[in-house]
């Protein structure tokens, strides 16, 4: 391929991944509008200068490192950061004491929501709490292990993760239908658990 038009790949809603084989082609503008930005794409050619200038993928730099984060956001004023990496990685980042994950009126209102079919590994540790559909419907996550400093879970916050199989935590409470529909739970440690809400498994 020597050059890529003008949305090539706009509204594309389940495209993941695309590779480009050197030498580096010419690309046009939103080529990929619309489209999920977890939507990534490795260049294999040999130009190391090679790179792809701000709105033509979406702002998105090309890369080969799966450790990269694609995404970004910031929630509870800026307490806490949820990045999403190019490995399906999810992390959590509290810089200030006390940093909640807020709760949302549905899962589809979370700013991660794009994700959900995307992310297998969660890491959630410094995190004080989670709120009401924070990570519902994430249909890849098999583990979750939550450390004493997250007391409490909200509700539906990880309702109907198909895959999830393993739960450690610490919280105090959890919330109604907090993880509802999680079929292949199988194995919970929930030593300090003291509220539950109604139907919370």
């Amino acid at each position: 391929v020597t050059a890529i038009g003008d949305e090539t790949f706009a509204n594309c809603a389940n495209l993941s991944e695309i590779t480009l084989l050197g030498p580096a082609p010419t690309i046009g503008t939103g080529v990929l509008n619309n489209t999920p930005i977890y939507a990534h794409f490795v260049y294999t050619g040999t130009d190391t200068s090679y790179t792809i200038e701000d709105g033509k993928w979406n702002g998105y730099a090309a890369t080969s490192d799966t450790n990269n984060v694609m995404a970004s956001f910031d929630v509870d004023d800026g307490k806490v950061t949820v990045s999403i990496s190019y490995k399906g990685v999810l992390t959590v980042t509290v810089k200030e004491a006390g940093g909640v994950i807020p709760s949302y009126a549905s899962a589809e209102e979370t700013p991660w929501h794009a994700y959900k079919d995307y992310v297998s590994t969660m890491q959630l540790s410094t995190v004080a709490s989670i709120g009401d559909y924070a990570f519902a419907g994430f249909t890849k996550i098999t583990d979750l292990k939550l450390t004493a400093k997250t007391t409490s879970i909200g509700k539906r916050a990880f309702a109907e993760c198909t895959e999830l199989t393993t739960l450690n935590s610490y919280a105090k409470s959890i919330g109604e239908e907090a993880f509802v529909g999680c079929r292949k739970l199988f194995t919970a440690e929930l030593s300090s658990v003291t509220e539950f809400g109604f139907i919370a498994f």
